[in-house]
């Protein structure tokens, strides 16, 4: 059976992350949500940008792991679920999956619960 090596970078960050916890999340995590949340805006038939995931914000000392919908492991500060619904979303739109590609550790994705304008 094969079994990977593990990686020294990734091992002595959950030893850190065990050792102090994690405050927040993970830069590269923020900068990936915030960039889906352009995205969504785009693609919202809502005219005010501050109604689509408010809670998303652009504030450094946000805390990104207690934004609307997400949830990060404890150990390494990553998010590890993404869930929005509720959004009013233009007609046949295609989610840009690769704004989901910084997201190592998620492991659920739920987009229910959204509405699109069907002329």
């Amino acid at each position: 059976m094969f079994v990977p090596k593990p990686d020294m970078g990734d091992a002595l960050m959950l030893l850190m992350g065990q050792l102090h916890g994690y405050e927040s999340c993970i830069e590269k995590d923020r900068n990936a949500l915030l960039e889906l949340k352009k995205y969504l805006i785009s693609q919202s038939i809502q005219e005010e940008s501050n109604s689509v995931l408010p809670t998303w914000s652009n504030d450094t000392k946000s805390d990104c792991c207690l934004w609307e919908g997400l949830k990060c492991s404890g150990i390494s500060g990553r998010v590890t679920e993404i869930a929005f619904g509720g959004l009013k979303l233009k007609e046949n739109i295609l989610l840009n999956l690769s704004l989901l590609h910084p997201f190592e550790d998620v492991q659920s994705l739920n987009l229910s619960s959204n509405q699109y304008n069907v002329s």
